[in-house]
């Protein structure tokens, strides 16, 4: 929790005014009267929270935000701003400043503001600690501290030693495979092989041969004997990637492996056991299939005895800076230690994500690998051009040559239009991400 706070401005009788705002929620609170002063108050104190004023004589609030981003230092910063300085307030911003809040200061806001920065600093030091927890204990592929992604976890675990097939649904890049190595590694047929079979690529004339192999002279070109798949897997695990691509005589003859457990390569008369246990993934709706006739409807009861659902990116939007963290970690030792700007933290949290995880992953690899070597901090240059554009935050009234042309009843109309076009007509999260209370943005819309 928020303790200590360093206010800056220029003028004591704001400064008495915010301390009697703030007293309550902070157990000290230290004053500065202009930027060069207030750097000289941070050597040797932390703080857990700064509020800052732009217009200052002798060293401004930008000027100090330059000195303070060249510190190193992590600690949250709210820019305060008469209405008139929206330009200076984007340059603030670019410059790292956490939030900002207009002049003249309504307290409820204020506090508002300070509690969410609170939320995220927290959230922040908890996904930090899952993820040295995750790094040190079973699930070694697996991040998420949100429920849909711990109830994934936990079943998981309780379906690690299961015999009977399992069938895993998700859309492309929320990391199935990732969930059936999980399940291999806790199980008890960990050091036995995991073996991945991806129907969509390998091709139908040869596909039959990958499962079940076949004996020399089999067919032509079958110059030596070959062992299928679900053979070579012994007692471990068979993982049947994309399985509503199996063409439709090929899933008869998978039902029967999965009701008999033996197999029959490609020109014997033999059938052999087979020990492996078989994990299916998809990102059809197979029962639509089934009514399309693309699918068996035996075989999918079948494969669906336990169904995992694997939770799109979108739904669990509060693993995000997890997963970001995780991939930063995984890239510093080829790129240097790098991290992203608060603003390209809260484009990235507030994202759709249609790619799930894998296009998380190569957005954060992309911005290392584009980043000067010398570059720490990642900028919202760096993100693909369809990222940084459907940020709320992205628009052409943040270009400054722009500002003299509208009025702040524009600039906030058109704040609004946005924030409702990026959630699709969500007032609720509209409001979240515009800072004000789902009432106030109503009324806005209406007037």
């Amino acid at each position: 929790m928020f303790s200590s706070i360093l206010i800056v401005d220029d003028e004591p009788s704001n400064r008495k005014a915010l301390a009697r705002i703030l007293h309550q929620k902070f157990s000290q609170i230290f004053e500065a009267g202009n930027g060069r002063e207030a750097l000289e108050k941070l050597k040797g104190i932390h703080y857990d929270l700064i509020l800052l004023d732009i217009m200052m004589p002798e060293m401004d609030g930008i000027e100090f935000l330059e000195h303070y981003a060249k510190l190193g230092l992590k600690t949250p910063v709210i820019v305060c701003s008469a209405n008139t300085d929206i330009s200076r307030v984007v340059e603030a911003m670019k410059l790292g400043a956490t939030d900002y809040i207009e002049k003249p200061i309504e307290s409820n806001l204020l506090l508002r503001r300070i509690r969410s920065i609170e939320e995220t600093q927290i959230l922040k030091r908890e996904n930090a600690e899952l993820l040295q927890k995750v790094k040190q204990g079973r699930f070694t592929r697996l991040l998420g501290n949100s429920p849909a992604m711990q109830k994934v976890m936990v079943s998981v675990e309780r379906l690690a030693n299961s015999k009977s097939t399992i069938l895993i649904y998700g859309e492309s890049g929320t990391g199935k495979e990732l969930v059936a190595k999980s399940l291999h590694e806790l199980s008890e047929r960990k050091e036995e092989p995991f073996v991945v079979v991806d129907c969509a690529a390998v091709h139908a004339n040869t596909i039959e041969s990958e499962l079940f192999g076949h004996e020399k002279g089999a067919f032509t070109g079958a110059d030596q004997r070959r062992e299928g798949l679900l053979i070579a897997a012994r007692g471990g695990t068979v993982f049947m990637d994309e399985i509503g691509e199996l063409p439709l005589d090929l899933q008869a003859k998978l039902l029967r492996v999965l009701q008999e457990y033996q197999v029959r390569a490609l020109g014997s008369t033999l059938y052999k056991n087979i020990n492996a246990r078989i994990v299916a993934a998809t990102n059809r709706d197979l029962l639509a299939e089934v009514k399309a006739g693309r699918f068996r409807e035996d075989l999918y009861y079948r494969l669906s005895i336990i169904k995992l659902d694997i939770p799109p990116l979108r739904e669990r939007t509060g693993d995000i800076e997890l997963l970001i963290s995780h991939f930063l970690n995984k890239y510093n030792e080829d790129y240097g230690v790098k991290e992203f700007s608060d603003e390209v933290l809260r484009t990235l949290v507030m994202y759709a994500w249609p790619g799930n995880v894998r296009q998380l992953e190569n957005t954060v690899h992309r911005a290392m690998a584009l980043a000067a070597e010398e570059q720490q901090e990642l900028g919202m240059e760096l993100l693909p051009s369809d990222i940084a554009q459907a940020s709320p935050y992205h628009s052409e009234i943040f270009s400054t040559k722009n500002l003299p042309l509208l009025t702040m009843r524009e600039i906030e109309q058109i704040a609004i239009e946005n924030a409702l076009r990026y959630t699709e007509g969500n007032r609720r999260q509209a409001a979240e991400i515009l800072g004000i209370g789902e009432a106030t943005l109503y009324r806005k819309i209406k007037s």
